[in-house]
């Protein structure tokens, strides 16, 4: 009799430690799938419903841009208002703003530019010439230029290699005249313009130009072979008015030479490196907003 209610207690634990397990799991398989049946990122649904929260209409009046009855989207669009006046080109404070791309320090449109510079030939082995140029260049664009030029070349120093080919009796002796002066119009075009940081205290402006023209060369005799030239050039702004300006232009013609009783014509070319100033005229300018 006592193995019977011992069987029968132990059976009634049992079942009881099965029971509650399952209940609790038809618990979560109810929170389960009102999981599934609400909306993605949203809360599940629930089975009454209620009235939103007051903030629902600012929030409407919000997306909506003001477009609800809510009060509070008056503030926003005043401030929209406000931002939109000072953003105007005219605006002192747009103007006072600090710019991501500053604009250009020195605009040359409508402008003349005077140069004046120092050269020497830089591919002749045997000569070394000096001259003073100088150019005159008008900018009907900011980005393009026609120009005259002068190269007057008052010096030809003799170079050591023209006495070793002589010695060596390797060269033909020949009467040429050298050029004194090219004269040239010229067509510049600048595509490039930047800044640079100078000892991270001082921001410089530059540009990057070339240039292309055609002309002659003159010994002052009777020839004067027409020539064309061609060069690349860059331009750093001191101020409005003043830039110190570097170029490298070769000129090339064709020269006709005595050698021993016969002519020989041969393509001469001329590299000159160029080191000066040019001034603007007028020497000031003004930016105008469209």
């Amino acid at each position: 009799m006592n193995r019977l209610l011992f069987f029968i207690s132990a059976l009634f634990v049992v079942g009881a430690l099965v029971s509650a397990p399952s209940h609790g799991w038809a618990q979560a398989d109810d929170s389960l799938d009102d999981e599934l049946d609400a909306p993605i990122g949203g809360p599940p649904p629930s089975k009454e419903r209620t009235n939103p929260p007051a903030g629902d209409d600012f929030l409407d009046d919000e997306l909506e841009g003001g477009g609800g009855s809510g009060k509070p989207a008056a503030a926003p669009a005043a401030a929209a208002a406000k931002v939109t006046e000072e953003a105007s080109e005219e605006s002192p404070a747009a103007q006072d703003r600090i710019k991501a791309v500053p604009r250009k320090a020195v605009l040359k449109m409508g402008r003349l530019e005077l140069g004046a510079f120092a050269t020497f030939s830089v591919n002749d082995a045997f000569w070394q010439h000096y001259a003073a140029s100088g150019s005159v260049i008008y900018y009907p664009h900011d980005a393009f230029g026609i120009g005259l030029g002068v190269d007057y070349m008052y010096a030809h120093a003799r170079q050591s290699n023209l006495d070793v080919v002589r010695q060596t009796l390797t060269s033909v002796p020949a009467t040429f005249e050298k050029p004194r002066l090219f004269a040239h119009l010229d067509f510049y075009w600048v595509p490039i313009y930047g800044k640079i940081s100078l000892f991270n205290t001082q921001i410089v402006h530059f540009d990057f130009y070339a240039t292309a023209g055609v002309g002659f060369a003159t010994s002052f005799g009777s020839a004067q072979p027409p020539a064309v030239n061609g060069g690349i050039g860059q331009r750093f702004f001191v101020s409005d008015w003043l830039a110190l300006r570097f170029e490298v232009r070769s000129h090339l013609f064709v020269d006709t030479a005595d050698v021993e009783g016969f002519e020989r014509s041969d393509v001469q070319n001329y590299v000159m490196a160029m080191a000066g100033v040019s001034f603007y005229l007028p020497p000031s300018f003004e930016y105008t907003y469209r």
